[in-house]
């Protein structure tokens, strides 16, 4: 049986911030709450445009957080940042040790997803391997998806739902994209 994440239980939500063609890193904006609507910390680091260290990048900011010992779960805005910098879930679930929900908002599209991968790198197919087998799913009750470790997918869509203060998204992962996104322009900008 999957571990229980409470509604009023600290979590960390990670977004990456926009960025233009040919800027190397970007940030990576951590929003650590409790519960839907209480911050308690913003976290900050960086990571490479459709480089391979997304993980390492994740696991860090969670490791060498002061909040690390409170924390209850993770959410991702979907398993990219930077880009096509793939998030391996799994990788940061048996790292941290947190359950791990990588959310998105629209229904999964490999075909198209696979052509922009083949178009960007020349040693696609490793890369796309790994995306292929973090193929998120829908959760149930919810008009989102997610690629979920660490809890059922009845769990994970409790805790995104618990999370949810209006609209579908949960409100840390609106936090982070909000923060990200005024780091980087000045102003917040753009849906969340």
């Amino acid at each position: 049986m999957a571990p229980r994440v409470k509604p009023s239980a600290r979590v960390l939500a990670i977004d990456d911030a926009p960025f233009r063609k040919g800027d190397a890193s970007v940030p990576l904006v951590g929003v650590v709450t409790n519960g839907a609507q209480y911050i308690e910390g913003v976290l900050v680091s960086r990571v490479g445009v459709d480089g391979d260290d997304g993980t390492r990048a994740v696991v860090r900011l969670v490791r060498r957080s002061r909040f690390q010992p409170l924390l209850r779960g993770l959410l991702l805005n979907g398993i990219f940042v930077g880009g096509f910098n793939v998030v391996d879930v799994d990788r940061v679930h048996e790292a941290t040790g947190l359950p791990v929900l990588a959310i998105v908002r629209s229904a999964p599209r490999p075909a198209l997803v696979k052509r922009a991968v083949q178009a960007a790198f020349e040693d696609w197919e490793p890369r796309w391997r790994r995306i292929s087998e973090l193929e998120p799913v829908a959760l149930p009750g919810l008009r989102l998806w997610a690629t979920v470790r660490g809890l059922s997918l009845r769990e994970g869509a409790k805790l995104a739902a618990s999370l949810t203060v209006r609209g579908n998204l949960p409100e840390p992962l609106r936090l982070a994209h909000v923060i990200a996104s005024g780091l980087v322009r000045g102003e917040s900008k753009g849906k969340a």
